[in-house]
């Protein structure tokens, strides 16, 4: 039980870790309040929310590395990598 619990706690470690990274690298061209601010969006685990009002108001940024509906994409895809396929599997595999 206590190895289930350490290995869901890695995988959402390893999604925030990997996330900033994404944020990092799609905010290169801002100042660093915008990352910063981008970071603790990421953090206290609001980047979903935040995509989804981006994508849904039609957020155009100019000096962003690529679009908002592309930086949804990508967070989900990671999100899907790093926790939600990998927790999936733990959960369905037998207790030893």
């Amino acid at each position: 039980m206590v190895d289930q619990a350490n290995a869901m706690l890695a995988m959402i470690t390893t999604n925030l870790v990997v996330q900033i990274f994404c944020v990092f690298a799609q905010y290169k061209e801002k100042s660093v309040s915008v990352r910063v601010r981008e970071a603790l969006i990421t953090l206290t685990f609001l980047r979903p929310a935040i995509d989804a009002y981006r994508v849904s108001t039609t957020h155009e940024d100019d000096e962003a590395t690529y679009g908002s509906l592309s930086e949804m994409v990508i967070n989900k895809g990671i999100e899907l990598g790093t926790e939600s396929i990998p927790g999936c599997v733990l959960q369905v595999r037998p207790a030893v």
